[in-house]
């Protein structure tokens, strides 16, 4: 285990393999130590997706979300699952789900059996592509 050379990150953050630290790039954030317990805590990943839903049909793709959320939940790696909507555009939907780690979602879901059922649930009120993008706490 090493420290990163950063004295933004430095003290509070240990490291464990490269590609993640913004100032050190032979070494990758791990963990964090809280700074109140001092006891270690993973960082989280968001993936935040952009849906636009047919007009007329926001309703039907609220109710399929419901009774898909828990393909989602039962994921091992996945600590959380929000729906907003658009208040000036009610077509617009964002969905952020927390996970413990990238390759919970993108190897422990989506290459999982529930992703195809996910779709299938939720999919046919899309209107286009959804755009999904991850995202870290700095």
């Amino acid at each position: 285990r090493r420290r990163c050379r950063s004295s933004r990150y430095g003290r509070n953050t240990a490291y464990l393999r490269a590609t993640d630290c913004p100032t050190c790039p032979s070494i990758a954030i791990a963990q964090t130590v809280s700074p109140r317990t001092r006891k270690p805590t993973l960082l989280r990943r968001e993936s935040i997706a952009r849906i636009g839903i047919r007009s007329g049909q926001e309703d039907e793709f609220v109710t399929a979300y419901q009774q898909a959320r828990g393909l989602l939940l039962e994921t091992e790696g996945c600590r959380s699952a929000r729906l907003t909507r658009g208040v000036e555009s009610p077509s617009e939907f964002v969905l952020i789900v927390e996970w413990d780690s990238l390759e919970a979602h993108t190897v422990g879901f989506r290459e999982s059996d529930r992703f195809p059922r996910w779709r299938e649930l939720i999919g046919p009120f899309f209107d286009g592509d959804p755009s999904v993008a991850h995202w870290h706490d700095v």
